[in-house]
C-alpha cells in the first residue's frame, strides 16, 4: 500500500507511525515540514492509495485543497488530537470536571472544523472521548489508539526492599491535570497517617521522566479531561498502576480489559488507599496494564489497526452507499456504528431510578479557637452529581459531640480556598449566620437536612465554596444525596 504522510516537524507520533509502516513493508512518502508547503509537493507523489494529514491547525493553514485536488479518489484522512476537537460547550456537557482546569480555544477549534470537515469527510481520532466531538462534523470517524514504542520501554526489576514505602508520582506537563486537587488529597492522606512518598515530576526531559516513573509504584496522570492520556499509557507500559479520570458514560465503550483506575477530584482519596496498602494489588494491576499496552498501544499493534482504517476507507470510496450515513469504526473494540440520523454518540439511555450518593469532602480544615472551641471548614464537589439528576433530599452527617441544647452555627464560605493554605489564611466567610443546628439530647452525630442549599449548589445558582461550622468534628463529614436519575 502506498501512503503519503504530511505533518509538522516535531510530531513524534506521526514519525513513529511512518517508520513502522515502512518497516511493515508499505511504501510511505513522508513530508515533515516546518515551513509552509504547497499542495503540489503532496500531489507530486501521486498516485497513492492513502493521504494521511496530521494536526488540524497545520492542515488548515497549508493543505485545505489537497482532498479536492485528488478528486475524491484517494482515501484522505485528517488525524486529530482531542484538543483539536474539544470545545468548552461540548466538554462541559459531557464532563462536569472540565470546567475545573481545562483551557479551551473554541473560536479556533470551530473555525478549523468548519473549514476542514467539508473537505475531509474521513478523520482519525485516538479514543472514544474524541468520537462524540468529531462525529458532529465528519461523515466517517476512525478510532486508532495512540502508539508508543514498547521496544524502547523496558521493565527493570525493582531494587526496593519489602519494607520500602510506596512512591506516588504525578507528571505535571501542563496546568489542566488537576494537580491542586491531587496534592490536596496527598496532603490529607499524609496527615491521616498513611505511609507513602510523593513526588511531582516537572520541568524535565521525556527520557528523565520515564526513568523517574520506573522508580514509582503508583502513577497519577490527570483528573479532569475524561479519558486517559500518554502518561497513563507509559505508566502501564512500565508495569505501574495508572490513575486517570475516565468519564462514566465512556467506560462501557472502552475495551473491558482496560486497567486504568478512574478517579476524579472527589474519588481520588478512596481510590488511592487500597493501592497504598496493597503491594500485590499494585503488581496485578501493573501486569494487566503492560498486557493492555502490548495489545492496543504498542506501535506494531497500532499499525495493524491503522491499516485496517485505511482499508475500510478505501472500500467505502470504491463501493459508496446509495445514501451518506455517518459511520464510526473503532479499531480497538472492533465495533462499527452506522447511524444515518444522528452524528453523535449519545449517552446510554437509563431508566430513571432513585439512588443515594455518598460524597466525601474535597476540602477540609479544622482550626482551634479559644476556650477549647474550634471551627471546621469543608466543601463537597457537586460535579459528582450528574447535571440531569433531580435531587430529592440532601443530608450532611456531622460527627460532632454535642450536649443537650448546645448550638452549632453554620456560615457559608464566601470565596474559593485551599486546604493546604487554610492554616496560614482562613477561608473568608459571609458575616451573616446561615443556620443553627441543635439537639434535644446528647449526641455524637448530627444530621442536617440541607436539601435546598445543595440543590442551589447543584444548579450553580449559588457559589459552592463550602461551609464553616462552629465545632470540631471527630472525623470528616459526609454528604448523602438522594437523587432520581
Amino acid at each position: 500500500m502506498k501512503v503519503i504522510h504530511a505533518y509538522e516537524k516535531g510530531n513524534s507520533q506521526a514519525g513513529l507511525l511512518v517508520k513502522k509502516l515502512q518497516i511493515s513493508g508499505h511504501q510511505v512518502e513522508s513530508y515533515e515540514m516546518d515551513v509552509p508547503v504547497s499542495k503540489e509537493r503532496i500531489t507530486a507523489s501521486l498516485p497513492a492509495e492513502v493521504i494521511h494529514l496530521h494536526n488540524s491547525s497545520f492542515v488548515a493553514a497549508h493543505l485545505t485543497d489537497v482532498y479536492v485536488e485528488t478528486n475524491n479518489r484517494i482515501a484522505t484522512f485528517i488525524h486529530y488530537e482531542t484538543s483539536d476537537l474539544r470545545t468548552e460547550k461540548d466538554a462541559i456537557r459531557f464532563n462536569p470536571y472540565a470546567k475545573l482546569g481545562l483551557t479551551f480555544q473554541d473560536a479556533h477549534v470551530t473555525n478549523n472544523l468548519n473549514l476542514l470537515s467539508p473537505l475531509y469527510p474521513a478523520c482519525i481520532v485516538k479514543d472514544v472521548e474524541a468520537v462524540a466531538y468529531a462525529a458532529k462534523v465528519h461523515n466517517r470517524v476512525y478510532v486508532v489508539p495512540h502508539a508508543i514504542d514498547l521496544d524502547a520501554i523496558t521493565i527493570l526489576p525493582s531494587t526496593k526492599g519489602s519494607n520500602s514505602l510506596p512512591l506516588i508520582l504525578h507528571l505535571l506537563t501542563n496546568d489542566s491535570k488537576g494537580t491542586d486537587y491531587i496534592e490536596e488529597v496527598i496532603d490529607r492522606l499524609q496527615k491521616e497517617g498513611y505511609q507513602f512518598e510523593y513526588r511531582r515530576i516537572e520541568n524535565t526531559s521525556h527520557e528523565d521522566a520515564l526513568r523517574q516513573m520506573q522508580q514509582g509504584d503508583i502513577i497519577i496522570d490527570h483528573l479532569l479531561r475524561g479519558s486517559y492520556g500518554v502518561v497513563s499509557i507509559e505508566a502501564m507500559a512500565l508495569g505501574k498502576p495508572a490513575i486517570s479520570y475516565i468519564r462514566e458514560d465512556l467506560k462501557s465503550r472502552y475495551d473491558p480489559s482496560l486497567p486504568v483506575i478512574s478517579a476524579n477530584p472527589a474519588t481520588l482519596y478512596q481510590k488511592l488507599i487500597p493501592l497504598i496498602k496493597d503491594a500485590e494489588l499494585r503488581v496485578r494491576i501493573g501486569k494487566a496494564g503492560r498486557e493492555y499496552v502490548e495489545q492496543h498501544h504498542h506501535v506494531s499493534a497500532v499499525i495493524n489497526k491503522l491499516v485496517e482504517a485505511y482499508r475500510a476507507e478505501i472500500e467505502y470510496l470504491l463501493n459508496p452507499p446509495q445514501s451518506e450515513q455517518p459511520t464510526i469504526v473503532d479499531t480497538i473494540t472492533g465495533n462499527t456504528l452506522v447511524n444515518g440520523e444522528n452524528r453523535t454518540i449519545e449517552h446510554d439511555t437509563m431508566t430513571r431510578a432513585t439512588q443515594t450518593r455518598h460524597l466525601q469532602p474535597n476540602r477540609y480544615y479544622t482550626r482551634k479557637r479559644a476556650k477549647n472551641r474550634s471551627n471546621s471548614y469543608f466543601s463537597f464537589n457537586m460535579a459528582e452529581i450528574p447535571l440531569s439528576a433531580t435531587i430529592t433530599k440532601a443530608v450532611i452527617v456531622l460527627p460532632v459531640m454535642l450536649n443537650k441544647k448546645q448550638i452549632v452555627s453554620v456560615v457559608r464560605i464566601k470565596r474559593d480556598w485551599n486546604s493546604k493554605k487554610a492554616k496560614r489564611k482562613l477561608p473568608i466567610v459571609f458575616p451573616r449566620q446561615f443556620g443553627k443546628l441543635s439537639t434535644l439530647n446528647r449526641t455524637s452525630v448530627l444530621h442536617w437536612d440541607c436539601t435546598e442549599l445543595v440543590r442551589r449548589w447543584h444548579r450553580n445558582g449559588l457559589k459552592n465554596h463550602g461551609i464553616r461550622i462552629s465545632r470540631k468534628l471527630r472525623t470528616h463529614p459526609e454528604l448523602m444525596i438522594t437523587i432520581d436519575e
